[in-house]
């Protein structure tokens, strides 16, 4: 049971200081945090882990980053993108403003904080 006790504690530690970086790299403006609540049901792309690289550089064409359970893969033709930015925007339809995503993240960090004892 002890053991068991640590390693939540340890877990809940973990979680805090993951919410921690999330929110300093909100605050430095480097990321746009967005929580899709689990009452939205079902969205489009949950079952895709991906990342839309735009790095504003008039050099480098925006990359999308899909990650896969056996392997990854990576797309740069303009139609791809585009694709997945449409994904992006069908997420952000059911999804908490930036400003509602770092209040409850705020609220999970805390809750763990406290859960950490």
């Amino acid at each position: 049971m002890t053991r068991l006790c640590c390693a939540a504690r340890w877990a809940v530690r973990v979680m805090a200081a993951q919410i921690d970086k999330i929110l300093k790299l909100v605050e430095e403006g480097k990321v746009t945090a967005q929580i899709v609540p689990f009452g939205a049901g079902a969205i489009a792309a949950r079952d895709s882990d991906f990342v839309l690289l735009e790095l504003g550089d008039a050099v480098l064409s925006p990359v999308v980053f899909v990650e896969g359970l056996q392997d990854n893969q990576i797309f740069e033709r303009q139609a791809e993108v585009d694709r997945y930015r449409e994904a992006i925007g069908r997420l952000r339809d059911p999804a908490l403003t930036p400003r509602e995503s770092r209040a409850r993240l705020s609220e999970m960090r805390e809750s763990y904080v406290a859960a950490s004892g």
